[in-house]
């Protein structure tokens, strides 16, 4: 049993892909948006089939609205917890909360039940290399290297991206404001 198989309805493309297998294995690859949705796919895929291998993708292909409500008590609490850590570990700097999407997403695997939501954290720091170097020497690692591009009207914005030593993913920033941008430190980013 090898077959392929890809539909698209309102937005969402499913494809799926099986190979013969002894056993029943079922691969799925979507959106964070549907982890809710991974058992009753799971469970129809084995509904109608006994055995094979099945790698299930779900993607999005229109742009559809998003309401977005904002819990401003957990959000004023992370904050405080954000400056809280900051004072303790002497980092410069303030949180910042970056609301953005990317131009390409690699898929991703399902969530764990106690990892929802953010991507990652972003710490504007003096120097991006010490403090990378801190997050290593305390059981972190590099994702990439670090990296510099120029904002037009602000500056140039040095990042990297770690992660700590449960894996989360932090990212170490810093500006050198340019003399037309003054010391405002707003600024839109695009990354890929």
């Amino acid at each position: 049993m090898t077959g392929y198989g890809a539909a698209e309805v309102r937005g969402l493309r499913v494809e799926v892909r099986s190979l013969n297998h002894r056993h029943a294995d079922i691969t799925l690859r979507a959106p964070t948006l549907f982890a809710a949705h991974e058992v009753p796919i799971r469970a129809l895929v084995k509904e109608r089939f006994s055995r094979g291998k099945f790698d299930v993708t779900v993607s999005v292909t229109a742009a559809q609205e998003v309401q977005v409500r904002l819990n401003i008590h957990m959000a004023r609490a992370l904050h405080e917890a954000f400056l809280e850590l900051q004072r303790e570990r002497g980092i410069g700097g303030g949180p910042t909360l970056e609301i953005f999407q990317y131009a390409r997403s690699e898929p991703r695997s399902p969530a764990a039940a106690n990892r929802e939501g953010i991507a990652h954290l972003a710490f504007e720091v003096e120097d991006v290399e010490k403090q990378a170097s801190a997050v290593i020497e305390h059981g972190g690692r590099k994702i990439g290297d670090i990296a510099s591009s120029e904002v037009g009207g602000v500056g140039l914005l040095t990042f990297a991206y770690m992660a700590d030593p449960e894996g989360n993913i932090i990212e170490l920033l810093s500006w050198r404001h340019s003399q037309a941008a003054g010391a405002s430190k707003t600024a839109g980013r695009s990354r890929e």
